[in-house]
């Protein structure tokens, strides 16, 4: 169907604004974390702060896992949404009692002896909030609102996390165990407020279950949530098993000094990947063929984006540390410029896995995944025997480059595979609503009309079963 002038006027300009908000959420969500950070780190000192940071990093890791795919299901699944909020506030409960047993066991088996019972539920809420603020931006994605709810999903978490940091060191603080009850209980809060408000629409209407089956998701949506759930364990052994190891095999002060290191490079993959975000929410309605020329522009553009960004700030990481941290986190400058080396092919993963989920291949993610999560755990229990942070920073160099370069070759190969058509016809962003593309499995935005009638789609966002799309937090949880 011909694209009218009229029509170009009122789809052209949702573009920029995506873009623009985007990288500015990414930037701010950044200056924030960072900020709470280097707080933290100068009130804690470098011992109190590694162990803090210990039990945050198995708070993260645990959200991440516990998601169960739910988020990349929440995207693309065409259940609706109404179907949904039961299922997720469940989820999250089930979270929250699954890590408290969890952080109890840590606690009582030694691995994190310093922890209470104050800190053991701190950290559970840390790790259940992680869960339901990833559900919160899996809603904002499925209704197409990357220029807004989903940057406000993000950060307004961190923002509260931040605000009670501050009171905490105003307060004069130095308990690990009180500053993750109180993080951890207003995080939740916090998190449970955004996903509230994520548009689910009427809480009864047609196909409504009562009673507890309501608790449970549509079958369909199980399904989606399964085959997404093996890349996002994929995804952790690659992206976090160096944290997660660090955070259990050294000394608390190693651990600090780590966490700095991780959280500097996090940053800039943070920033450098609003870039593929932005790239993948265009793929939506595009043609297989247009589509691989995307992912290839994007993918040049991730890496340039993050090379322009990283080398920098690996040049200035000494003194950067200094003011930002203090002299005492000095150590960390080695890991955090091989980390922040290792960010660059990271960038790129983002936007490379999404793609080839979105063309129903998770398969292919697997078998790039599978030997480079072996690799990844090879090398680092290799480089934990050692005695300095730069070999296990140096195990990220090569396990994320290997990692995008072969995701790069799979999206070549699977270029003009043909995905299942989406069961939505929620017209794109990218073309005139009377048109939907099917050549992609992946869900689509609705566009504003002009006129007092109704958008286009149900107000849910409903989208396929074909692909996948959002993996949770960025790899590297900013500390």
């Amino acid at each position: 169907m011909t694209v009218t002038v009229r029509q170009r006027r009122l789809v052209r300009p949702t573009r920029i604004p995506a873009t623009v908000a985007v990288t500015a959420g990414n930037i701010a969500l950044l200056l924030i974390v960072t900020a709470n950070g280097a707080i933290a780190a100068r009130s804690l000192g470098a011992g109190l702060r590694g162990e803090f940071v210990a039990a945050q990093t198995w708070a993260t890791t645990a959200g991440v896992v516990l998601t169960f795919g739910v988020t990349q299901a929440i995207v693309v699944d065409a259940a609706p949404a109404r179907l949904l909020r039961a299922p997720l506030f469940a989820h999250v409960a089930l979270s929250l009692v699954l890590t408290v047993g969890l952080f109890a066991l840590l606690a009582g088996t030694g691995l994190q002896p310093w922890l209470t019972a104050p800190g053991v539920f701190g950290a559970a809420c840390l790790a259940a909030s992680a869960v339901a603020t990833s559900h919160a931006a899996g809603m904002a994605q499925r209704r197409g609102r990357m220029a807004g709810s989903f940057q406000l999903v993000r950060i307004v978490p961190a923002l509260a996390g931040a605000v009670c940091t501050a009171a905490l060191v105003a307060a004069g603080e130095r308990d690990p165990d009180r500053w993750l009850v109180t993080l951890g209980v207003v995080s939740l809060v916090a998190a449970l407020g955004q996903l509230a408000g994520s548009g689910f629409g009427p809480a009864r209407g047609a196909g409504a279950r009562g009673g507890p089956g309501g608790l449970l998701p549509p079958r369909g949506f199980a399904t989606t949530a399964r085959r997404a759930y093996v890349s996002v364990i994929g995804a952790q052994v690659i992206y976090r098993l160096d944290v997660l190891l660090v955070a259990v095999c050294l000394a608390s002060h190693q651990v600090a000094f780590y966490g700095v290191a991780a959280a500097v490079a996090g940053a800039c993959a943070t920033v450098s990947q609003s870039t593929g975000m932005v790239i993948f929410s265009r793929l939506r309605g595009a043609a297989l063929g247009d589509a691989r020329r995307i992912i290839l522009r994007g993918t040049v553009l991730s890496l340039a984006v993050a090379a322009a960004i990283a080398l920098p700030v690996g040049l200035l990481a000494a003194p950067a540390i200094r003011i930002i941290y203090g002299a005492e986190f000095l150590p960390a400058v080695g890991a955090t410029r091989l980390l922040l080396l290792a960010s660059i092919p990271l960038a790129a993963d983002y936007l490379l896995i999404h793609a080839l989920l979105a063309m129903n291949a998770p398969g292919a993610v697997t078998r790039v995944q599978a030997p480079v999560a072996v690799l990844t755990i090879v090398l680092l229990v290799a480089a934990l025997r050692g005695d300095g942070l730069g070999a296990v920073a140096a195990v990220s160099v090569v396990s994320y480059t290997a990692s995008a370069f072969l995701l790069l070759c799979a999206v070549l190969r699977k270029g003009s595979a043909r995905a299942v058509p989406p069961a939505s016809a929620v017209p794109s962003v990218a073309e005139p609503a009377e048109r939907t593309f099917p050549e992609l499995g992946i869900p689509q935005q609705r566009v504003r009309r002009p006129g007092p009638g109704p958008e286009a789609g149900d107000g849910a966002g409903v989208g396929s079963e074909a692909g996948l799309s959002r993996t949770t937090q960025s790899p590297k949880e900013t500390k």
